[in-house]
C-alpha cells in the first residue's frame, strides 16, 4: 500500500477499547493504578493545550492519547510514555496552529485572479453607469425601457406610448446602443484600477 492510504488510515484511525487497554498496560500493570495515571496525564496535557491557547484542549489531549494508543497498538515499543505524549502534545499543537493559519490566510486571502475579475467586473458597471448617464435624459430613458431587465418588453407597446413606428423606435435604439458601447469600450480601456 501507498504512504497516502497508510497516512488516511492514521488520520482515521479510532480508539478501540483493546488499544485503550494497551495504553492502561503501559501506564502500569495494576489497573487501578493505571487509571489515575491516566487521568493525571491526561490532566498534564489538558493544562499543556490550555497554556498555549488551544481553544479545544480536551479534545487535542484526546488526540495525544489516542495517537500514543494506536502506536502502542501496532506494536511500537515506548519506553517514557510520559516523554512520548508530551512530544505528541507540541507536534499536534504545531499542527493545529497551522491548520488554524492556514485556514485563517485563505479565508482573508482571496485568489490574485478572482480579484482582478471582481476589478474588471467592477470597472465595467461603473463605466455602464457613467456611459449611461452621459446620454441625454430621452435617450436615457429609451433604452432602459427598451431593454427592460429580464422580461421581454413589449415594444409595440412602447412605440405607440412614444408616438412613432416600431422600425424608428428600433433604429433609436440601436443608435443609442452604438453611443453607449463607443464610451463603455472607451472607459474599458482605461487603466484598471484595483
Amino acid at each position: 500500500m501507498g504512504t497516502g492510504s497508510a497516512r488516511g488510515r492514521k488520520k482515521d484511525w479510532q480508539l478501540t477499547q483493546a488499544a485503550f487497554d494497551m495504553l492502561l498496560a503501559q501506564l502500569d500493570s495494576d489497573r487501578e493504578a493505571a487509571g489515575k495515571k491516566y487521568e493525571e496525564l491526561r490532566r498534564k496535557l489538558v493544562k499543556f493545550f490550555g497554556f498555549w491557547g488551544s481553544r479545544y484542549p480536551e479534545d487535542l489531549a484526546d488526540k495525544a492519547i489516542t495517537t500514543a494508543a494506536r502506536k502502542i497498538f501496532e506494536g511500537e515499543t515506548i519506553e517514557n510514555l510520559n516523554g512520548y505524549m508530551l512530544g505528541t502534545a507540541r507536534l499536534i499543537y504545531k499542527e493545529t496552529v497551522r491548520d488554524e493559519v492556514s485556514a485563517r490566510d485563505a479565508m482573508s486571502r482571496k485568489p490574485p485572479e478572482a480579484t482582478a475579475n471582481q476589478a474588471k467586473e467592477e470597472q465595467r458597471r461603473n463605466c455602464y453607469q457613467r456611459c449611461l448617464h452621459r446620454l441625454p435624459a430621452d435617450d436615457q430613458n429609451l433604452i432602459v425601457r427598451y431593454y427592460r431587465g429580464s422580461e421581454a418588453p413589449d415594444r409595440d407597446k412602447l412605440a405607440a406610448q412614444m408616438g412613432i413606428s416600431l422600425n424608428l423606435l428600433r433604429v433609436s435604439a440601436f443608435r443609442i446602443r452604438k453611443k453607449l458601447g463607443d464610451c463603455l469600450q472607451h472607459c474599458l480601456q482605461q487603466p484598471l484600477e484595483l
